[in-house]
Order: structure tokens, then C-alpha cells, then sequence
């Protein structure tokens, strides 16, 4: 069945259609949304979550948007048009799920704590500072300090984050040695590279800023 045989399901509310609207995004299109979560979160942790949430974002008010595409364009193009937008507003809302956000500058503690916080009120500014915030996260080359940073912006404590991290490692296989010694995953290992992420994260957006200023120059 083509993507058009499915749309045109939807269109007639004819059964199946809520079947092959899954089948598009979760089978036949996943390639495109995987690139756009890569793209906007830097990893695929959340793929599961934002493939269901894209999907209910259709789902609602009668498949609305999907009765919206004119075929004007191949499904495909249409749907990397609509996934690029719906990707980009759930990475700026990430930043205050659970109220947590994140301060990248000077002033932050280097204490280890399981909050960070943004100093920034309701605005354009905000809005601009996210972005810089989820760009330069998307950039942090360490895996575990990126995890870790995530995690925390969905608001789970360091306890629980490390015991994400040791279940990951055993699904991995990884074995941490340090020394001749195992590595042990804890709160305090968490908050030490959270601390560390902070200080990358800084430098990391400082650049960006510089190149944004760069551009609109």
C-alpha cells in the first residue's frame, strides 16, 4: 500500500487508517524521523517518546494534519517539512519538563546538586538562551556527560541517574576501569560530571553565541 493509498484511508475514515499511519511513521518513514531526533536532541534516547508523541500530534482532532497534505509533494518531503517544525518545538519545551531548567555561565555552583537552573525570566531572551542551551548539549562529545545533562533537564535525581547508567553499561556490555580498579557508578559520579558538562557546556556556547553574532553581522 503506497503513502497516498494511506492518506486517502485517513481522508475516507476507512478502516486500517489509524494502523497505516502507524506503519508510516514507526516503519516505512522511521529513517527521516530518527535523522530529525538525532538532529535537534543529539541522540536517540528519546526516539520511542517523540515517535509516539509525532504520531499523536496526527492522531489529534480527527487526523487534522494529515488531511492537510495537498500532495503537492511527495508524503516524504511533506513529512520531513512537518517533523523538522514538531521536532524543534519539543526540544525547546524539553528544557522546562518537570520545571528544570539549565544555567550555562560563571556563577554556577560547582557543588554537586541534582538542579540547574536558569536565571532568565518568561521571554524572547529565554526563548533564544534555550536554544543555545539544547545546541550546545546536542555538541558535548562525552556520552555520559550528555546522558547525564539530559536526564537531569527531565528531572531525575543523581541516585537515579546512576543506576541508568549501570543499567546501560550492562546492556552495552561496558566494564569502567580506572586504575586496575572497576569505576563505581554513584550519585557522586553523576554530580562530578554533571560539574564537568557545566564547565564544557559554557565554552560550547560561548562559540555559538560568537557564531550566531558572526552571522547576523
Amino acid at each position: 500500500m503506497s503513502d497516498d493509498d494511506i492518506i486517502d484511508l485517513v481522508r475516507n475514515n476507512e478502516e486500517g487508517a489509524s494502523e497505516g499511519v502507524a506503519y508510516l511513521l514507526y516503519n516505512r518513514h522511521i529513517a527521516t524521523i530518527k535523522y530529525f531526533v538525532w538532529r535537534y536532541f543529539g541522540s536517540l534516547d528519546f526516539l520511542d517518546d517523540l515517535t509516539r508523541e509525532f504520531y499523536l500530534y496526527f492522531y489529534k482532532n480527527d487526523w487534522h494534519y494529515l488531511r492537510g497534505f495537498r500532495r503537492e509533494s511527495i508524503f516524504k518531503t511533506w513529512l520531513s517539512r512537518v517533523a523538522m517544525t514538531f521536532f524543534l518545538n519539543e526540544r525547546k519545551k524539553m528544557i522546562d519538563k518537570n520545571k528544570k531548567t539549565i544555567y550555562i555561565g560563571s556563577n554556577i555552583s560547582r557543588e554537586g546538586c541534582d538542579e540547574i537552573w536558569n536565571p532568565y525570566d518568561d521571554g524572547e531572551e529565554r526563548n533564544m538562551y534555550r536554544v543555545i542551551v539544547m545546541e550546545a548539549i546536542s555538541k558535548l562529545k562525552n556520552k555520559d556527560q550528555h546522558f547525564i545533562v539530559i536526564k537531569t533537564l527531565q528531572g531525575y535525581k543523581s541516585d537515579d541517574i546512576a543506576k541508568m547508567l549501570i543499567e546501560k553499561d550492562k546492556k552495552e556490555g561496558n566494564v569502567r576501569m580506572y586504575a586496575g580498579k572497576e569505576v563505581e557508578l554513584d550519585a557522586n559520579y553523576v554530580n562530578t560530571s554533571r560539574m564537568r558538562a557545566m564547565a564544557e557546556l559554557e565554552k560550547i556556547a560561548k562559540q555559538i553565541e560568537k557564531e550566531w553574532d558572526y552571522e547576523n553581522n
